[in-house]
């Protein structure tokens, strides 16, 4: 994949900075960031943060979800066993 920044003449020197300090060119110093940001796990409040406006916007109350919610957990560790 190729991505094009635009950044300010001074980020840009502060990337190049970076890179220079690290013993890597630019492009090898923010693929590095990338994978690294990327393989990481996404907080629970972000990664939930579809399903919250899904209930929010089906009209579900938080009873009414709480019981999906337990009904859902006895029945996956009824399957588990």
């Amino acid at each position: 994949m190729t991505v094009t920044l635009k950044l300010d003449s001074r980020r840009e020197r502060r990337l190049a900075d970076l890179a220079a300090a690290s013993g890597e060119d630019v492009q090898t110093l923010l693929q590095r960031w990338l994978v690294r940001e990327l393989d990481q796990p996404r907080p629970l409040l972000d990664a939930s943060e579809p399903l919250a406006k899904a209930i929010d916007a089906s009209g579900m109350d938080d009873a009414h979800y709480l019981a999906l919610l337990t009904r859902m957990q006895a029945e996956s560790r009824q399957a588990a066993r």
